[in-house]
């Protein structure tokens, strides 16, 4: 459980990261980080929301979307996170 909570219609959501470094810790050269960053789906996994989207109840933590426009860029408890609002957000996984 992350400890944050978003004001209104905002929406917390996990980054999606790759490594600079394989699990043996060799640096990876920038083809491969590419490569990997191409192979990411392009939902966003929900980790929070605001009270507003709590209330309209469309969207809920843990739920995949899918993202336009501008976001906030967040490291919270060492999760690098993304804040948008949530008019944002484009649709949610089934």
């Amino acid at each position: 459980m992350i400890k944050f909570k978003p004001f209104g219609n905002n929406v917390l959501l996990r980054a999606k990261v790759v490594s600079e470094k394989t699990e043996a810790g060799v640096i990876k050269s920038q083809e491969m980080i590419k490569a990997e960053q191409a192979k990411l789906d392009d939902y966003y996994e929900i980790l929070a929301v605001g009270k507003s989207v709590e209330e309209a109840g469309d969207i809920h933590v843990g739920d995949k979307v899918l993202l336009s426009g501008s976001a906030q860029k967040l490291v919270i408890d060492d999760i690098e996170c993304l804040l948008v609002y949530a008019g944002n957000v484009l649709g949610k996984q089934l």
